[in-house]
């Protein structure tokens, strides 16, 4: 500091001053981006040798994304058992995101997709639930005072309706 006299550390933090509010000045002027839009969001394209790439049809986004919607389970299901890591199971949701993002057939078939994935899982709990035959002849035997009179009770000596 002994080279510069007291006047000029002044006159330097003036113009140091002057230039960073002019910076700040600068910087709050710009101009800011549009928001994302549908338009803006990846686009799902399909190569055919003959014709080249092409954007793909609903039905293709249905089928693709029902596919995705099953993947989606299985990778879920993987993750909460310890045999996909948690970081595959978000790169798998990225990859699919073409499809599904901003696109109704694309999310509709996903919907389908885990659905019918979890449709056995569904079936199992229901069968399991109407063991002695028909759910609703059961149903009203539900407290075991079927007696052996409830319609379409199947099973002798059926636990859940005792007859």
């Amino acid at each position: 500091m002994s080279e510069f006299t007291p006047e000029e550390v002044e006159a330097f933090k003036r113009r140091l001053a002057q230039e960073q509010q002019s910076s700040a000045a600068t910087a709050m002027t710009h101009s800011v981006s549009q928001a994302p839009s549908e338009k803006t969001q990846p686009h799902a394209m399909h190569y055919d040798p003959k014709t080249g790439f092409r954007p793909i049809t609903g039905m293709e986004r249905f089928r693709y994304g029902f596919g995705l919607g099953a993947r989606n389970i299985a990778a879920n299901v993987g993750e909460m058992l310890g045999m996909v890591e948690p970081d595959r199971v978000r790169e798998m949701q990225l990859e699919g995101a073409p499809i599904t993002q901003g696109s109704l057939p694309g999310k509709a078939g996903a919907f389908v997709g885990e659905t019918a994935a979890l449709l056995p899982v569904g079936m199992g709990a229901a069968g399991a639930a109407g063991a002695c035959g028909d759910a609703g002849a059961c149903g009203a035997a539900a407290a075991g005072d079927c007696g052996g009179k409830a319609k379409g009770c199947r099973r002798k000596g059926c636990r859940r309706c005792g007859c």
